[in-house]
């Protein structure tokens, strides 16, 4: 059986809670801005990517908190998806499923 005790490393922990506050407070700021514009109408599409990004982001950083096997998952997914923003989205991801192989961070994941 796997030990579930053991502690996100600070790399894990600290990305999952900048992806959620930067998405929450990101997102929340830009919000208002968009509903303070009088026309609202032509900003509806641009609102709702807004609205889907902060959910995928926090959705992301508190599957990593979490500790189980499908927020492993979800982090992975994530990663695959930022190699295709080229350059510094492929640079983080590279970065990150390095650091996933060389410390055995799957086993943390339950």
């Amino acid at each position: 059986m796997k030990n579930n005790n053991s502690q996100l490393p600070p790399l894990l922990r600290n990305f999952s809670l900048i992806l959620i506050f930067i998405s929450l407070s990101g997102g929340m700021c830009l919000i208002y801005s968009l509903l303070e514009d009088a026309d609202i109408e032509k900003n509806v599409n641009f609102l709702l990517f807004i609205i889907i990004s902060i959910f995928i982001h926090s959705f992301v950083g508190i599957s990593i908190l979490s500790k189980r096997r499908w927020g492993l998952f979800v982090f992975k997914l994530y990663l695959y998806l930022m190699l295709l923003a080229i350059p510094i989205g492929t640079y983080i991801s590279k970065k990150f499923f390095e650091y996933i192989e060389n410390n055995n961070i799957e086993d943390l994941y339950t």
